[in-house]
C-alpha cells in the first residue's frame, strides 16, 4: 500500500477511533492521549511513521 494512502487511512481511522471513545464516555484528555499513543505505535509498526522523529520533540519543547 502506498505511503500516502496508508497515512490517509490512519488519519481517518484515528478520527473515527477518537470519536467512538468520546461517544462511549471516556474523558477527552484520556481519549486524546490514548488515541495518540495507539496510533503512533500502529504507524511505527506499519512503517508509515519514522520513530526517529520522536527524538526531535524534546529539542522543540525545551529549546
Amino acid at each position: 500500500m502506498a505511503s500516502a494512502t496508508l497515512l490517509g487511512l490512519l488519519a481517518l481511522s484515528m478520527f473515527v477511533f477518537f470519536f467512538i471513545l468520546i461517544l462511549v464516555g471516556y474523558p477527552v484528555a484520556f481519549s486524546f492521549a490514548g488515541t495518540a499513543v495507539i496510533f503512533t505505535i500502529l504507524g511505527i509498526a506499519l512503517g508509515a511513521f519514522n520513530p526517529n522523529l520522536l527524538k526531535l520533540l524534546p529539542s522543540r519543547w525545551f529549546g
